[in-house]
């Protein structure tokens, strides 16, 4: 039996900024439809990592640096025992906002880790550049149903490459020893958002890859992977055989930042039969979206959600307490219908 334990990242820069947006549209000081554009122009203008969506913790009122600094402080005294067993291994985006949410973590733990692009965030990364072109130039003649057009026009074009190379992951994170598919002076990430049939092959790489390591692993060993929201529930629903796909499920997420999901994964013994669909392991979801270290914190995901009551405005309007993630569902449907057509 191993452990994975599937960490997600803290609350980032690009996180806080979708929830400002989700914010303003429901005050109706922004329209829906100008949405993707005023957040899209607002990256650029932090830099090149948060046009291109390799985005930074954020640290306005503690932020993804005090989640970190919590899940840290709080998973280490769990851990500790394991690490000096030799019994547990850690996996990280290559992207910028897990590592700096493993780093407490790492520093207290006393241990190394390897960088995993398998578990990245989908759709990758998109330099500023090619993101104008594509909403600019390419959306457009898909939307005016010139399919073929588009499709030419991007393989004609030159992607700029996103992402650290090991060299800069290395210099911010020591304990970064070990990378898989990342070079020491190439960003690791091709460029281009992925499209959903590579999405898709990469999710399966990364199950076969877990799957792996549950066979291989001495038993009773723990794997800590630092991801991302969609990843993850891509992965843990393919694990435990749910659609995660949206062609036959409309069933989606809501993962808080640094949550902990734990799944266990058991080898069946030669002779014991196959299991339901075939699976020659059992898999166990113990638990999903926990975040026992954030205490009072939690509230804010709790209010974001529209579970938790928010305290009578001042103001004399009588508007109706609103679910602020269905104004980022809404983009991240659009960004689904578009990246479909890739």
């Amino acid at each position: 039996m191993v452990r994975i334990l599937f960490i997600r990242h803290g609350m980032t820069v690009g996180n806080l900024a979708s929830a400002k947006m989700a914010i303003r549209v429901a005050k109706g000081q922004v329209r829906g439809e100008d949405a993707h554009e005023i957040e899209r122009d607002e990256s650029f203008a932090l830099g090149f990592s948060e046009g291109s969506g390799d985005t930074s913790l954020s640290d306005y009122k503690g932020g993804g640096v005090e989640e970190a600094q919590r899940l840290g402080e709080y998973w280490c005294k769990i851990l500790q025992g394991k690490v000096d067993a030799g019994e547990a291994h850690v996996f990280v985006s290559p992207m910028i906002r897990c590592q700096q949410t493993a780093d407490p973590l790492m520093q207290k733990l006393r241990t190394t880790a390897t960088i995993q692009p398998l578990i990245m965030e989908l759709p990758g990364l998109c330099a500023p550049d090619d993101r104008i072109f594509l909403d600019e130039v390419i959306w457009p003649l898909f939307e005016a149903g010139k399919d073929k057009e588009a499709q030419a026009k991007m393989l004609q074009h030159q992607w700029t490459r996103c992402g650290a190379t090991k060299k800069e992951i290395q210099t911010n994170f020591p304990w970064a020893e070990r990378f898989n598919s990342v070079t020491e002076d190439e960003r690791w990430w091709k460029g281009m958002w992925e499209r959903p049939r590579e999405t898709t092959e990469r999710i399966h790489a990364a199950e076969k890859w877990l799957l792996g390591l549950a066979k291989t692993l001495p038993e009773d060993d723990v794997v800590l992977l630092f991801s991302h929201g969609d990843t993850i529930w891509r992965l843990l629903s393919s694990l435990v055989g749910i659609d995660a796909t949206g062609e036959g499920t409309a069933i989606e997420h809501a993962t808080a930042n640094t949550s902990i999901s734990s799944v266990k994964v058991t080898q069946r013994p030669e002779g014991s039969g196959e299991g339901s669909g075939g699976s020659e392991f059992y898999v166990q979801l113990d638990f999903y979206n926990r975040t026992p270290h954030l205490g009072e914190r939690n509230e804010e995901f709790y209010k974001f959600n529209g579970l938790m009551k928010r305290p009578p405005s001042k103001s004399k309007s009588k508007s109706k307490q609103i679910d602020l993630s269905e104004g980022m569902r809404e983009d991240r449907l659009r960004a689904k219908e578009f990246f479909a057509k890739l």
